[in-house]
């Protein structure tokens, strides 16, 4: 469940990086 904040801090990436930033995470 440490993911979805990491995903909120890269929110502007998330819009096309969502995925890679949950592999980051």
């Amino acid at each position: 469940m440490n993911q979805p904040p990491v995903i909120a801090i890269d929110g502007p990436t998330a819009s096309g990086k969502g995925t890679v930033a949950m592999h980051v995470a």
